[in-house]
């Protein structure tokens, strides 16, 4: 047996202790793929570093418990659609392990009484399903008040529970909702995380139908539309994105939602980038939903097709050759008119305040962006892209814009 100095592994234990242990469900992703990924996303401080250890998981090594913090608490991720699973590192983590079964979670519970939202209970309601280990901002400044959310340290190969008995100090008790944003799959047959055997009896039996049910959508009047300075004809307009695109060096990008028309089309592109190029949907859709515009001394451009909801494109980038294809769409509103292109949500949190998102609002597009492998790629700026354009509680805001990339593309 061999004794070591515990100052000499204290040491060693220091230089780990902002890490985090990546895992991802399924296929383990290449290095390069797991090092781009996280400078697009876990390098809002100094860049983190990136370890491969052979029994498929990922060590993020942070540069301060902020750094570490900021990510642990932001999740859930995803890679090609596959979960990653973050947990701090610890000295007793064992890396033969088939997988952890202890990962943080992240939990909300809908029309939580305001009077448990106090930290004290918080934790306490928490305790009934795991560790907990933080409270989102919205959830500790009370700025949502719709549902709370936490993140907790829960055991995956136990079930969980859908709801909570909780009692207040004057003896009375409610059903609290427990809804977690996402699991893995645990099969107990296997004692494996991400997938589920099949019962062979089970398969074997007819699977029953739901009832047909028609549902009929209707309008309703409301009034005549106010215009909120959407589109690009206003000068101001013109200017802003004149601005953007300067300052951020950009040479080539997709406009939606432009409402300029087709006869104004050139005057509004030399306004905005003088000389550059542009493709468009005006055949497809009144005043042209979606534009593609590019400077042409770096790209050369070919439509593959379009609709009123998108524009498909064949890219050529000219000093270095790389090729590659660019989709813009911008779906309709309604959910008949826009089928399958999407103007929808892909998580829980991509809504603040408001009804919480539900998972019939993502399957759609989470499925969508599963089957075709996509990432998406870094942004700049709010992460909330819509609003009602109200204020105080009455505000709403979402994500529905994203950019997407495969793993070729973020390779390069």
């Amino acid at each position: 047996m061999v004794q070591l100095e515990s100052d000499e592994v204290q040491v060693e234990e220091d230089k780990w202790k902002y890490a985090l242990i990546a895992h991802v469900i399924g296929e383990c992703p290449g290095f390069n793929t797991m090092n781009r990924y996280g400078m697009m996303n876990w390098s809002k401080g100094e860049k983190p570093e990136v370890f491969l250890h052979d029994e498929g998981y990922y060590i993020i090594k942070f540069k301060s418990l902020i750094d570490m913090n900021e990510v642990l608490y932001s999740g859930p991720y995803t890679i090609s659609n596959r979960p990653i699973i973050l947990k701090q590192w610890s000295a007793e983590f064992e890396f033969g392990k088939e997988f952890l079964t202890e990962i943080p979670l992240w939990v909300n519970f809908p029309k939580l009484p305001l009077n448990c939202w106090g930290a004290g209970s918080l934790s306490r309601i928490a305790s009934a399903i795991g560790v907990p280990l933080f409270a989102d901002e919205c959830t500790t400044k009370q700025t949502r008040i719709s549902y709370a959310r936490m993140l907790i340290e829960v055991n995956v190969t136990k079930p969980m529970p859908e709801k909570i008995v909780v009692k207040d100090p004057n003896g009375r008790t409610f059903m609290q909702d427990v809804v977690m944003e996402w699991k893995p799959v645990y099969c107990d047959k296997c004692q494996r995380i991400g997938h589920q055997c099949q019962d062979t009896a089970m398969e074997e039996q007819p699977k029953k139908r739901r009832p047909w049910k028609k549902v009929t959508q209707a309008w309703q009047y409301k009034g005549p539309i106010q215009q909120r300075g959407r589109g690009m004809n206003k000068r101001y307009k013109q200017k802003e994105i004149k601005k953007c695109l300067q300052n951020n060096k950009v040479t080539l990008a997709g406009l939606i939602e432009t409402r300029v028309k087709e006869n104004n089309t050139r005057t509004t592109i030399n306004n905005i980038a003088a000389g550059w190029n542009c493709l468009n949907n005006y055949k497809d859709a009144v005043h042209g939903r979606i534009w593609i515009i590019w400077d042409d001394s770096w790209y050369e451009v070919k439509l593959i097709t379009s609709a009123a909801q998108m524009i498909h494109c064949y890219i050529q980038e000219r000093s270095k050759g790389f090729q590659f294809h660019l989709t813009v769409v911008y779906g309709f509103n309604t959910i008949e008119q826009r089928k399958r292109d999407f103007n929808a949500m892909l998580s829980p949190k991509d809504r603040l305040a408001g009804v919480p998102v539900n998972e019939n609002e993502i399957k759609d597009f989470s499925n969508c962006v599963k089957v075709m492998g996509l990432n998406e790629v870094q942004w700049k700026g709010n992460y909330y892209t819509w609003n009602n354009k109200q204020s105080g509680n009455a505000r709403i805001s979402s994500r529905i814009d994203r950019a997407f990339g495969n793993e070729d593309w973020m390779d390069k």
